[in-house]
C-alpha cells in the first residue's frame, strides 16, 4: 500500500514539474507550438516569416479581443519603434464557427496573422490569464522579455514599448 501510495506521489509531482517547467517566464526561452492561422498556414516560433525579428502575441477570446487595442494604435504612433522588425500575432481561443469566418475576412483585408487555438495551447503551455487578453513579447532568441496578463495601462504599454525598442537593436 505505501508503495501504491509513492508511485502515485511520483507521478503526479512528476506531471507537476513537467507543466511548471514549461510555463512561459520572463528571461526564460518560450516553449514552442503549433497553431494554424485562419487560411490554414501552420505557425510555430521558428515560421520563416519571423526569423531575425522580436514577437509580440496578444492571446485573447472574441470577447477579449478590443482589451488591449491601445497597444496597436500607440505602436503605430510611435517613429523609435522599427516596425519592419516586429513581427507576430494575434492568438484567438476557440472562436465560434460565425467568429472563425469574421477573423478569417479581416485577416486577408489586413494581411495580419490571426492564429486560432482551438484547445487553448497557448493559454495552458504559457500558463496565461484564460478568458482574457495577454501580452507576451519574445526577443530574437524567442526569451520572454515581457509577459502581462489583463488589461494594459498607459504605463505599462510604455514599458512594453521600451523593451521592444531595446530588444529590436540586439
Amino acid at each position: 500500500m505505501k508503495k501504491t501510495i509513492l508511485m502515485i506521489l511520483l507521478v503526479l509531482f512528476g506531471i507537476v514539474s513537467i507543466a511548471s517547467a514549461a510555463s512561459l517566464q520572463l528571461g526564460v526561452k518560450a516553449p514552442d507550438f503549433k497553431l494554424k492561422d485562419t487560411t490554414g498556414k501552420e505557425f510555430s516560433l521558428t515560421a520563416s516569416e519571423w526569423k531575425g525579428k522580436v514577437l509580440l502575441f496578444v492571446a485573447m477570446t472574441i470577447d477579449n479581443s478590443r482589451m488591449n487595442a491601445a497597444v496597436s494604435e500607440e505602436m503605430a504612433k510611435d517613429a523609435g519603434l522599427d516596425k519592419r522588425n516586429i513581427a507576430g500575432a494575434a492568438i484567438f481561443a476557440a472562436p465560434s464557427a460565425e467568429a472563425f469566418a469574421a477573423l478569417k475576412d479581416r485577416q486577408k483585408k489586413k494581411g495580419k496573422i490571426y492564429l486560432i487555438d482551438k484547445d487553448d495551447l497557448i493559454t495552458k503551455l504559457w500558463a496565461l490569464q484564460p478568458k482574457s487578453s495577454n501580452v507576451v513579447f519574445l526577443d530574437k532568441g524567442r526569451v520572454c522579455r515581457y509577459l502581462y496578463k489583463g488589461k494594459l495601462s498607459a504605463a505599462e504599454i510604455a514599458k512594453l514599448i521600451q523593451a521592444i525598442k531595446i530588444y529590436q537593436g540586439k
